[in-house]
Parts: structure tokens; C-alpha cells; sequence
């Protein structure tokens, strides 16, 4: 089984190892990159407020990083003053953005939603915050209005910075590694529509004999509104939980 990952691994990311524990050849390919985004003043500003906030809620790994660098370059231009812990709650989309809370802001995550999705994100801290306090969302330039959405209730109305942007960085090879993989791994919507991008006018035709797996509900749908046929949907949204969703569909077939 040929593998194609559309991703760049992280540091602790051992999706390759364990695909190829399981026999697959894999390619990694990333299609989109991480970019800051095009104004960043309302984040500077958010992490130097970040004190007069009650939650702050991370969407990714990505905005968890990209608020530490903001609070790493604060923390410069104060002339080397570290930066006081995070006094708010801090809400984190899943268990991988928990750890980097972790990693980069140095506590432990005080809300993770049992499904890894913003709108489930946006349901659990919807239960949690009270009257008068203040939310912090932080995410992408492109995220879905889910989590926003499910506060919408909240007085007075979360605050909602970009962190950073994603940018389509397709080789011009990527058709060619698509043709010669059994399975394509899409581990977010951005990957998805940098990868219909890259294979438009006819990414359906281009995918209709692969197995497409995806790393949760909204990563499909964005594949499925970009024209890409999608076979697999992780339960979990995580890599480990797209890896075992392919196990099984291995097994069935």
C-alpha cells in the first residue's frame, strides 16, 4: 500500500513510523504551508491583553504556537520581561492542541471536547462560560464560524484574532505522486483545497480509483465541496485515529 501524506510531520508527529510499521510505502508531500497572517497587530494586541480575558480558546496546534511566538516577541521588545503566566482558562480543540498548550504556554489545558471538532469545542465552553466573562478565540485566517457561532449567546461576545494563514504550496509533482498512491491522507480542510486546487479542473476524476482518507467530519467536507471523492473518515480527529480508520477499512476490503 502506497501512502501519500499531504503534510508536513511535526516534531512528535509518528504517523510515518506507524504507517510503515503497518507495510505502507509513504510519501509525504505538503500542500499548503503555515504562514503569519496578513495583519498582525489584532493578535499582538490579543497576547498583550491576554490577562483581561477569562478563556482563551486555541483551535490548533498552529494557533497555539503562533500566539507563543506573539508572547515571545512581547516579551523582547519589554526588554526581556517574561511574560506573567496565563491568569484565563485555556479551551483546546483536541488533544494534540492540548499538548502543545503544554509545550508552549507551559499549563495544562483546562477544556478539551470529547469529539475534536470547533463546533464541539464551541458546545463544551458554551456550558462553561459564565455571564460577564470574557472568550478569546484564536485560529485561523480561513477557520470555519463554528466555534464563534456556538458562543454566540455570550455577553459580551467572544473576541476572535487570526494567528496565522495557509497557503497553497503544491509542487508541480503532486499529480504525478497522486497517480502513484494507493491512499491520500488529508489531515485538514486547507490540504483539501490546496489538493483540488492542484489537481483542478477534475480532482474527482484524478481521485476516483484512490482511497481518500480524512482526518475528521470537517476535513471531509471541505474535500467533498472542493469536488474530492472521499472514502474514509476518521471517528477520532486525530492521525492516530485516521491511521486506525484505514486499518479497518484495510480490513474490510
Amino acid at each position: 500500500m502506497r501512502v501519500l501524506l499531504t503534510r508536513a510531520a511535526a516534531a512528535d508527529d509518528s504517523t510515518e513510523s506507524e504507517l510503515r510499521s503497518l507495510g505502507a510505502t509513504v510519501m509525504t508531500m505538503p500542500i499548503v504551508r503555515i504562514v503569519p497572517p496578513a495583519d498582525g497587530s489584532a493578535l499582538a494586541s490579543a497576547v498583550e491583553h491576554a490577562g483581561s480575558y477569562d478563556w482563551i480558546a486555541f483551535t490548533s496546534v498552529n494557533g497555539v504556537e503562533a500566539f507563543s511566538r506573539a508572547r515571545g516577541a512581547a516579551e523582547t521588545l519589554r526588554a526581556g520581561v517574561t511574560a506573567e503566566p496565563l491568569r484565563a482558562r485555556v479551551a483546546a480543540v483536541g488533544d494534540a492542541t492540548a499538548r502543545s498548550v503544554l509545550r508552549f504556554l507551559g499549563r495544562e489545558a483546562d477544556l478539551v471536547p470529547n469529539v475534536f471538532t470547533a463546533a464541539a469545542l464551541g458546545a463544551a465552553l458554551a456550558e462553561r462560560v459564565r455571564d460577564g466573562e470574557s472568550v478569546l478565540i484564536v485560529q485561523a485566517a480561513d477557520a470555519r464560524p463554528d466555534l464563534a457561532r456556538a458562543l454566540s449567546h455570550v455577553a459580551p461576545p467572544p473576541h476572535v484574532v487570526t494567528a496565522y494563514a495557509t497557503v497553497s504550496i503544491a509542487p508541480p509533482e503532486i499529480g504525478a505522486a497522486v497517480a502513484d498512491a494507493d491512499v491520500v491522507i488529508l489531515a485538514s480542510g486547507s490540504a483539501a483545497r490546496g489538493l483540488a486546487e492542484a489537481l483542478a479542473p477534475t480532482p474527482a476524476d484524478t481521485l476516483r480509483d484512490k482511497v481518500v482518507a480524512c482526518i475528521g467530519p470537517v476535513t471531509a467536507d471541505e474535500a467533498q465541496r472542493n469536488g474530492i471523492p472521499v472514502t474514509i473518515v476518521a471517528r477520532e480527529s486525530t492521525m492516530p485515529g485516521i491511521i486506525a480508520a484505514l486499518v479497518e477499512h484495510t480490513a474490510r476490503s
